[in-house]
């Protein structure tokens, strides 16, 4: 067998080895990274007041269930402001019968989108700028929360002298796509992120995750708030970032039983959104992006196409071992891989997995994604997101 064959299978042994590893480092994290209970939570003795924000434009669909979970919390001292976002639907006469019935709902209207701004940024640092509590909630109006998720993030958030709390939400899926692509699309962006990483002070990377952020008032100001990050496509890495830098406590949990949320509902919108996730959050880096597309090659698909390319050595009536080592090997990592991802799917995400069987059409598609952010950089394309258009992207 010639060296570079030897050399070939050599690789292929090193990757069933990191599925492998991958496997008992899942084990592993399940054991030792945090979530945030669902659990009645104990008495406060003095709670303090809590605004929940929500930017909202065009949710004329998500925000009465947004609303009912936010209503139904069992934390005592809260209240809501939806900030109504340039909507062309009825977003605010929705919220304007909530406010109608329960007095802890408000409304801020907004009708312009100040230059420099994007959207969200600028309907939040409204929210906040009316926002009395001494803690602040930020959420998606696509979110749903548990019941006792208030109570148990404040607490976790006081016991443990945090300044900003982050929680990963669990996927909603409804149509087939969704179900295909959602876990593993967002499982992706953690590998950027590893949850112990993040949380450990003496690193510097941050994340956090804007469909649920919870930061002290005091801190939120320091940092001076949304319009410190006000033209970020991605405001809550950076809102992050800036907390990390200035010594603030960051706590990133699992929250798949505590929240829930349906980001995008067709696969036009996932690849929009997960392509604008992806540029942002990988920095607008041409490196990071292209290394993605490599790993997704050679860890997520090369376990398929080896195992066809031997299947067929075999079949035309190749003489070579290789052709068999190419199926066991590749048969091999496929039961690896699978293990692993089921695993996650239904002891930490909780997503449905009878959707694995197609794991390799989501590589091959979350391949394409990161491929179109990668373009996106190179060329300096202009961004298009929830209708209003923001300059070229540029790389790092």
């Amino acid at each position: 067998m010639s060296p570079w064959l030897v050399g070939f299978l050599g690789a292929q042994v090193f990757i069933l080895g990191l599925w492998m590893y991958r496997y008992w480092r899942l084990s592993w994290a399940l054991r030792s990274e945090p979530s945030l209970s669902v659990d009645p939570p104990g008495e406060f003795a003095d709670p303090p007041l809590v605004s929940v924000m929500v930017p909202a434009r065009n949710e004329e669909a998500n925000i009465p269930a947004c609303l009912d979970s936010l209503l139904a919390q069992s934390y005592p001292r809260r209240e809501i402001i939806v900030v109504d976002d340039r909507s062309q639907d009825d977003t605010a006469q929705v919220v304007r019968r909530y406010q109608g019935q329960h007095s802890e709902v408000r409304l801020i209207q907004v009708d312009h989108l100040p230059a420099g701004w994007t959207g969200k940024t600028h309907a939040l640092a409204q929210a906040a700028g009316e926002a009395q509590g001494d803690w602040l909630l930020f959420v998606d109006a696509d979110i749903r929360l548990h019941e006792h998720n208030l109570a148990n993030a404040v607490a976790y958030a006081q016991e443990r002298g945090i300044d900003l709390l982050t929680l990963l939400a669990r996927t909603d899926c409804q149509t087939f796509w969704e179900g295909v692509l959602q876990p593993l699309l967002g499982s992706m962006l953690m590998i950027r992120f590893p949850l112990l990483t993040v949380n450990d002070p003496n690193h510097r990377l941050a994340f956090a995750n804007g469909q649920y952020i919870l930061i002290r008032r005091s801190c939120y100001r320091a940092l001076g708030g949304h319009g410190a990050v006000r033209a970020e496509l991605l405001e809550d890495i950076a809102l992050a970032n800036r907390a990390k830098a200035q010594g603030l406590r960051l706590a990133l949990l699992h929250g798949y039983r505590a929240a829930s949320v349906r980001m995008y509902g067709s696969f036009a919108d996932m690849w929009r959104g997960w392509r604008r996730i992806y540029i942002y959050a990988f920095g607008r880096s041409v490196r990071r992006l292209l290394l993605s597309i490599l790993l997704i090659l050679v860890l997520s698909l090369n376990p398929t196409i080896i195992t066809v390319a031997g299947a067929v050595g075999v079949l035309a009536g190749g003489t070579g071992a290789i052709w068999w080592w190419l199926v066991v090997l590749g048969v091999s990592q496929i039961i690896a891989l699978l293990s692993v991802v089921y695993r996650m799917y239904t002891r930490l995400i909780l997503a449905d997995p009878r959707y694995l069987p197609f794991y390799v059409v989501a590589m091959v598609v979350g391949a394409g994604i990161f491929l179109d952010a990668l373009l996106s950089v190179l060329l300096r394309r202009e961004l298009v997101w929830r209708g209003t258009a923001y300059p070229s992207v540029t790389h790092e």
